[in-house]
């Protein structure tokens, strides 16, 4: 019932019956049922934009699938599981559990979890950098998805594929992937789907020069996401319709005005959990700075505008050590304090972003590469500079540094390419360089 609620947009009955499901769960004496009831609260919880919590219960469930050797379970589990990871910055733990839910999907011979679980990863392997491995299960996931008639997934799969390909280069097979996406999506009225492709056909026509039709594009994205926005404010008012007649039926009971009082909690807590999910979808969750996708959206702003600015691609030197020799919450206080340090030293106008695991960029709005080499110079000599024993006796960081003008690329993705050349070029030549 709370999975029914859920999908129909009732969130506060969906966490009612969630929460009756725990308090009936040590009586579920099903190993299946109960991984199954674990994953699910954990699931709902990501839903609610509370993956600490939906973390607790997926470990809880992996643990019974391990305990009781129950395949299909196992892979359900890692695949909400990996997810959790990644939504809350541990990529390297969540690529291992989505791998490895991979790999008994293909041994097991289940598909629909194959693409679902290829999806997933090829989507995030893509953001973060490995272009080539994201492309190929995208490849695979929407050929499988295809095959299994799955609507949902094959839009998504090749809206995400043709996304990859625009990062290789490959516009006109992005361009044939994202209006595949688009089809399929229209045929089953999915609205997120077709959303989601509107958005990535305007910035690949866009990119193409061909502005006329990039601007019908997002003329559809716009209307879809305004109508996406009028049916969750719809449903939000169904919600509050649901409680005043529940007040009405229940007034006299106590142990229905506690209900209804637990249904009014948990749709304040709805309404704040949308705030919150509307912020993290551009944010980094460890540093509270603007994370790759919110980067690129701002890189795409500055090369439109015409005006002068560079990018800097920070990388930790020897991150891996500090990890292993330290600790990964070492390693976390690492990254947070390398993200106040970047804001301190850059201005108001420039914009800081963590893009990968150890990974930072800044778009520095400055008039030449001379202003842009004094500015990450500064950079880097704070960072060496900072008194890191703060954190933990003995520990020293320094970073390595590489800077592309603008002007030097037309392309977005040729301007990262060649800032991440320069970046290996300082860390070849010794580290805690600028080059």
């Amino acid at each position: 019932m709370g999975i029914a609620h859920l999908l129909v947009g009732n969130h506060g009955r969906a966490l009612v019956h969630q929460e009756e499901v725990l308090k009936q769960l040590d009586h579920v004496h099903s190993p299946t049922l109960k991984a199954v009831l674990l994953c699910d609260i954990g699931a709902n919880f990501n839903h609610f934009g509370t993956p600490h919590d939906a973390l607790t219960f997926l470990g809880q469930a992996l643990a019974v699938t391990v305990e009781h050797d129950l395949h299909f379970s196992r892979i359900l589990v890692r695949e909400n599981l990996g997810q959790t990871l990644l939504q809350l910055g541990r990529l390297e733990e969540g690529e291992h559990f989505l791998k490895e839910g991979l790999d008994e999907a293909v041994a097991g011979g289940y598909d629909r979890w194959e693409a679902y679980l290829r999806c997933t990863l090829g989507e995030h392997l893509a953001m973060t950098g490995d272009v080539q491995a994201g492309y190929e299960h995208l490849i695979r996931a929407t050929q499988v998805a295809q095959h299994v008639k799955d609507s949902y997934l094959a839009s998504t799969s090749a809206s995400t594929l043709g996304r990859a390909l625009r990062r290789l280069g490959q516009l006109e097979d992005a361009c044939h992937h994202l209006e595949m996406g688009l089809r399929i999506a229209q045929d089953a009225d999915l609205l997120g789907p077709c959303k989601l492709a509107h958005q990535e056909l305007s910035e690949l026509l866009a990119q193409q020069g061909n502005f006329e039709k990039a601007l019908r594009h997002f003329q559809q994205f716009h209307e879809l996401a305004m109508k996406v926005q009028l049916e969750e404010s719809r449903r939000h008012a169904q919600l509050l319709i649901l409680q005043q007649e529940l007040d009405r039926e229940r007034e006299q009971s106590e142990s229905h005005r506690q209900t209804n009082d637990e249904l009014r909690r948990a749709h304040s807590v709805m309404q704040r959990q949308a705030e919150e999910l509307t912020r993290l979808a551009s944010e980094d969750t460890l540093t509270g700075l603007a994370n790759r996708r919110q980067f690129m959206r701002d890189l795409a702003v500055k090369k439109a505008d015409g005006t002068s600015f560079a990018v800097t691609l920070i990388d930790v030197d020897h991150f891996k050590s500090v990890n292993d020799c330290f600790g990964h919450p070492v390693g976390d206080q690492v990254l947070i304090k390398l993200g106040q340090l970047f804001s301190q030293h850059t201005r108001a106008d420039d914009a800081v972003a963590r893009i990968g695991g150890e990974e930072f960029a800044v778009l520095l709005a400055v008039p030449d590469a001379v202003r842009a080499r004094e500015v990450a110079e500064r950079i880097r000599e704070a960072v060496a500079a900072h008194g890191w024993n703060e954190i933990a006796p003995e520990l020293a960081v320094t970073v390595s540094v590489g800077i592309v003008l603008g002007e030097e690329a037309e392309e977005q993705d040729n301007l990262l390419r060649l800032a991440d050349a320069r970046l290996y070029e300082a860390k070849q030549s010794g580290r805690n360089k600028v080059v």
